[in-house]
């Protein structure tokens, strides 16, 4: 399995920035060939900052990928933490962990990532990628 990087820009809050929600989004251009996954990859997108709570994790597919393909958001150990089967081969569609009822949010004691997980070969679906998180001030200490 391949593990790649896109991460969306560094994240530092500032200490004015904490105790607010912000919303992080990344766009995915697979038809990069540094970005093409095939069945079983990974692509880390959010450096996740400790004492941080991700609220919901959101895809928006631009471009269809033009052949069945699913992914999942989550993190090493937990892939669907956010998102199973995300569907990449469906113009326009959103697909939301903010949907889900079992895992609505989750907690970073210590820095993570976010990656997204191929089920199916990825090269040439463009995605939009979001994140809702909310810092806390004992990160900045």
């Amino acid at each position: 399995m391949a593990i790649k990087t896109a991460f969306a820009d560094k994240f530092a809050p500032a200490s004015k920035q904490t105790g607010r929600l912000h919303h992080i989004v990344k766009e995915i251009d697979f038809t990069n060939t540094d970005y093409n996954l095939t069945s079983s990859d990974s692509l880390d997108i959010f450096k996740v900052p400790a004492n941080s709570i991700v609220y919901s994790v959101w895809v928006v597919v631009i471009t269809a990928q033009g052949a069945t393909c699913t992914a999942d958001i989550g993190i090493t150990g937990s892939e669907t933490l956010f998102i199973s089967n995300a569907n990449l081969n469906s113009a326009d569609a959103m697909t939301t962990s903010a949907n889900s009822v079992t895992v609505p949010s989750h907690y970073f004691s210590a820095a993570g990532t976010i990656g997204l997980y191929a089920d199916h070969t990825i090269d040439a679906a463009k995605i939009v990628c979001g994140m809702v998180i909310g810092v806390s001030h004992k990160n900045l200490t």
